[in-house]
C-alpha cells in the first residue's frame, strides 16, 4: 500500500492576528495551555503509526484524511473542538517575493471557515479498516488555476493549538525484498511481463566495478591503453554483456564542455573494450561535475572558505591561471570514470542456430552431462530475452522425467515462469511436484518456499508462522547461503509486522520490524533493497531508522540516484540536518545528478512534489533559484 501523508508538524507561537481569520486567536502565556493543553496533549502521545493528510480531491473539495478514527474522534472530543484549512500558493514562495513567513498571522494564505465537531462527523466517512475521510472545505474557484497545498489548523474554540503542514514522502508497505528464483543461479528482478522488462533481467555470471583516473591531456582511450585492464579481468571464458559508466569532470571550466569532454572519454573506453569481442556491448553512460569531492577535498583546509562561496563564484575564481594551478593537486583527482561491467559465460554454441542448440542439448542429455545441458538452457534463455530466439524455445529442449535430470528440470520451470510461459499457479503446482519427485534438491526447496512466500502475501494460504520459520531455517543444511535465507527472514518479520499492525497489535509489530533493523545488514542489500527498507521503515513512522540506513551512502560519488534523492526526501524538512555543511554537498551532488527531479522536490504535494514550503528555508530558495529558475 503506498503512503503519501507523512506529517511536518509546525507549533505556532507569538503570531499576530491576521484580518479574515474568523476570529481564530492565539492565546497568550497561561491561556495558551489552559484552551490548549488537552489538544497539545493528544497530539504529542499520538502513536508514531498514526498519519494524517490533507488532500484536494477532483471535485475541489478539500478533504482530512487519517488512518486512525478512533484516535482523531479522540483528538476532537468536545463539540468546540475543529479544524480549518489554510490554502497556500505557489506563487507566494516565487524566487522573486520576499514573503518573510516569520511575521505572518494565524493563516499563510486563504483561511476556510473551521468546521467544529458536529460539522466533522456530519461530513465524514470510513476509509479502509479503520481509516477516516473528512470534508472540511472546497476549493474556491479562483484558486483552481493555482498551484497550491492546504494545511490544517486544529482548534479548540476560536484558539489556534496548532498548525500542521505536510509533506510528501513516499513509503510503501507490503513490499518484500526480492528473493528471486533458483536456476543454476538465483536470478533476481519482478517476473517479467514485457519485452523491455526481460531484457532488464539479470542473467550475467560476474560482475566487476572499477575506478579509471582520466589525466587532463587525454581524451580519447585506445584499444592499447585499456588492454592491461581487460587482460587483468581475465576474460577468456566471458564475454562483457554491459557496460556502464558514470564519468566526472573536474570543477574548472565550462559545464557545457566538461560533460561533452567526460562523454567522449567514457565513450571511447566502450569502443576499446569493444574491439577484444565481436558480440555487442550494451552501455550506459551518465557524466557530471565533480563538486561532491570538491568540498570534501577542501574541508580542514585554507580553501575551505570556498564552501561558502556559489558554483559560479568558485569557477570564476578558477579562470585564474594561478589560482586554477595551486589547486589542481586537487582537482586532479576529481577526473574520473566508475566503470561496472557486467560478464557472462561464453558458450561454445554462440551463434548456434536454433537447430543447432536443440541437436546440442539433445545430446548433452543422452551423455547425461548436466553441467552441459544446463549451460545450454540458460544460454537458450539469455537469448530469448533479447528476442534472439523464439518465445516458447525452451519447450523444444524436451527433459526426461527423471530425477537425475530434477536440476534441468527446475531450471526449465524457473525460465518458463520469468518468461512468463507459465502462470503463479501452473509454476508452484510443477515445483510441489519437483520437491517430491526430488526432495533434497536445494534449488527445488528454495523455490518451493519462495512460492509460499507470495501465496502467504497474497492470503491465498494460511501459514502456520512457528512451522513456516522452521521450513525456512532448513534450507541452511541444504547448502542455501545465509544471505538469501536472512533475506528470507526478513521478508518473514516484514509481512508479521503487517499482520500484526493490521489487527492494532502494536507491541508485536514493533518486536518484528525491530528484528527487521537488526538483520538487514546481514542480506548484503543492494541499493534497491536499501531503499525498499528506508520505503518500508517510513511507513512505520521509523523515520531515524530509515536515514540511518541509507546515510553511510548518501556522500559516495556513485551513489544510486533514488537512494540519495530519497534520503533528501526525509531530511530536507529537519533543520538540523540541512543546516549543516556535510549537507551542501549532497544537495550539490543531487543537482548534478539530475537537476530536474531536484527542482521538482519543491513542486505542490499534488504535483510530484514534497512540498514548495520547504521554500521558507533561505538556504534551500537559494540553492533552487539558483538551479531551477527558468
Amino acid at each position: 500500500m503506498k503512503i503519501k501523508i507523512i506529517i511536518l508538524f509546525l507549533i505556532i507561537s507569538n503570531y499576530s492576528i491576521s484580518q479574515n481569520n474568523h476570529g481564530i486567536i492565539i492565546p497568550d502565556g497561561k491561556e495558551y495551555y489552559k484552551a490548549c493543553g488537552y489538544c497539545l496533549m493528544s497530539l504529542d502521545s499520538k502513536p508514531a503509526e498514526v498519519m494524517m493528510s490533507v488532500d484536494i480531491e477532483d471535485d475541489n473539495s478539500i478533504v482530512f484524511v487519517i488512518n486512525d478514527a478512533q484516535w482523531f474522534w479522540g483528538l476532537i472530543e468536545n463539540s468546540t473542538d475543529g479544524i480549518a484549512a489554510d490554502i497556500v500558493v505557489k506563487s507566494d514562495f516565487d524566487c522573486s517575493s520576499d514573503k518573510d513567513y516569520s511575521r505572518l498571522s494565524v493563516s499563510k494564505g486563504k483561511l476556510l471557515k473551521p468546521k467544529y465537531k458536529s460539522e466533522l462527523l456530519n461530513s465524514s466517512m470510513p476509509d479502509g479498516k479503520r481509516g477516516l475521510v473528512v470534508n472540511i472545505g472546497t476549493l474556491p474557484s479562483n484558486y483552481k488555476r493555482e498551484e497550491v497545498e492546504v494545511n490544517a489548523l486544529f482548534l479548540s474554540g476560536n484558539n489556534l493549538c496548532h498548525y500542521n503542514a505536510f509533506v510528501n514522502v513516499e513509503s510503501y508497505q507490503w513490499g518484500l525484498l526480492d528473493m528471486g528464483l533458483y536456476a543454476d543461479t538465483v536470478i533476481y528482478e519482478a517476473k517479467a511481463d514485457t519485452l523491455d522488462d526481460m531484457e532488464k533481467m539479470r542473467t550475467y555470471s560476474r560482475k566487476f566495478k572499477l575506478t579509471v583516473p582520466f589525466k587532463k591531456s587525454k581524451i580519447q582511450y585506445s584499444s592499447s591503453d585499456i588492454k592491461p585492464l581487460y587482460d587483468s579481468l581475465n576474460l577468456t571464458d566471458f564475454v562483457v554483456k554491459s557496460i556502464s559508466i558514470r564519468a566526472y569532470a573536474s570543477i574548472e571550466g565550462s559545464k557545457k564542455y566538461n560533460l561533452r569532454l567526460q562523454k567522449g572519454r567514457a565513450e571511447s573506453i566502450v569502443k576499446a573494450l569493444q574491439s577484444f569481442q565481436n558480440e555487442s556491448i550494451s552501455e550506459d553512460i551518465t557524466t557530471s561535475e565533480n563538486w561532491m569531492e570538491f568540498y570534501e577535498a577542501i574541508i580542514g583546509t585554507k580553501y575551505e572558505y570556498l564552501t561558502n562561496k556559489t558554483k559560479q563564484e568558485i569557477k570564476k575564481l578558477l579562470e585564474d591561471k594561478a589560482f586554477a594551478l595551486e589547486l589542481e593537486p586537487i582537482l586532479s583527482k576529481h577526473r574520473k570514470g566508475v566503470v561496472e561491467i557486467d560478464f557472462e559465460k561464453r558458450y561454445d554454441i554462440n551463434n548456434a542456430t536454433a537447430e543447432e542448440i536443440v541437436n546440442e542439448f539433445d545430446d548433452a542429455i543422452i551423455k547425461k552431462d548436466i553441467d552441459r545441458a544446463s549451460g545450454i538452457q540458460k544460454y537458450s534463455f539469455s537469448r530469448i530475452l533479447i528476442n534472439k530466439l523464439p518465445h516458447d524455445f525452451l519447450s523444444k529442449l524436451e527433459i526426461p522425467e527423471q530425477i537425475e535430470f530434477g536440476r534441468l528440470l527446475n531450471n526449465n520451470a524457473v525460465y518458463q515462469y520469468f518468461l512468463a510461459e507459465s502462470n503463479f499457479d501452473e509454476t508452484y503446482n510443477r515445483i510441489k511436484q519437483l520437491k517430491v519427485m526430488d526432495p533434497n534438491s536445494k534449488e527445488i526447496a528454495y523455490n518451493y518456499i519462495v512460492f509460499r512466500f507470495q501465496l502467504w502475501l497474497s492470503n491465498n494460504k494460511q501459514i502456520n508462522y512457528t512451522n513456516f520459520k522452521k521450513e525456512i531455517l532448513a534450507l541452511g543444511p541444504m547448502g542455501i547461503s545465509s544471505v538469501l535465507i536472512n533475506r528470507m527472514m526478513i521478508n518473514y518479520n516484514i509481512i508479521l509486522t503487517e499482520i500484526f499492525m493490521d489487527k492494532g497489535d502494536y507491541d508485536n509489530k514493533n518486536k518484528h520490524l525491530k528484528i527487521i533493523k537488526d538483520r538487514y545488514r546481514s542480506t548484503h542489500p543492494s541499493s534497491k533493497d536499501l531503499l525498499s527498507l528506508a520505503e518500508y521503515f517510513v511507513s512505520y513512522a521509523k523515520y531515524e531508522w530509515a536515514i540511518d540506513l541509507i546515510e553511510p551512502y548518501i556522500t559516495r560519488i556513485d551513489v544510486d540516484e533514488d537512494l540519495l534523492f530519497y534520503y533528501i526526501n526525509n531530511t530536507i524538512i529537519d533543520p538540523s540536518i540541512t543546516e549543516q555543511a556535510s549537507y551542501k554537498q549532497i544537495l550539490l551532488n543531487a543537482i548534478d545528478i539530475n537537476s530536474d527531479r531536484f527542482c521538482k522536490m519543491f513542486n505542490s504535494l499534488n504535483n510530484g512534489g514534497i512540498s514548495f514550503q520547504l521554500l521558507e528555508d533561505p538556504y534551500l530558495k537559494s540553492n533552487y533559484c539558483q538551479s531551477c529558475r527558468k
